[in-house]
């Protein structure tokens, strides 16, 4: 009796164990993924937000809106991921509005109209700012 004890106790602690490796590695995949999101979006090097504005002032609007394309891709990828950190129904509520956003501005540019293009951009703006002071460090 007392070695059927122990065994269900050592497999309650491997499952228990395996449950918060498996959690760990889901977040470390979410967070890669927002990263990932983050980086074709907005670095400064290689992300697509920063160029908008320029091609736009440029009269580039092939330019412009090829990268808003991609801007409104990451936009609608992004709810789909789990935030590491923060309130889920925060996370789900911003992500469906950045994704909202990032296709506004993808609808300005095919459109052409710089104006809509740069409401949308500080608009966008403003999302990121109120996502990262509940998500990020």
């Amino acid at each position: 009796m007392v070695r059927k004890t122990l065994r269900i106790a050592a497999l309650a602690v491997i499952t228990a164990g395996i449950v918060v490796i498996a959690s760990s590695a889901s977040k470390a995949a979410a967070a890669a993924g927002i990263e990932e999101i983050m980086k074709k979006s907005f670095n400064k090097k290689v992300g697509v937000f920063p160029k908008i504005g320029p091609a736009v002032k440029e009269g580039k609007w092939e330019d412009a809106q090829k990268y808003a394309k991609t801007l409104a891709e990451g936009g609608a990828a992004l709810p789909a991921t789990t935030c590491p950190q923060g309130d889920a129904k925060s996370w789900e509520k911003l992500t469906k509005k950045f994704a909202v956003e990032t296709k506004a501005v993808a609808d300005a540019t095919a459109q052409k109209d710089a104006t809509a293009v740069e409401a949308a951009l500080k608009a966008l703006n403003a999302s990121c700012k109120a996502c990262h002071d509940a998500h990020r460090n």
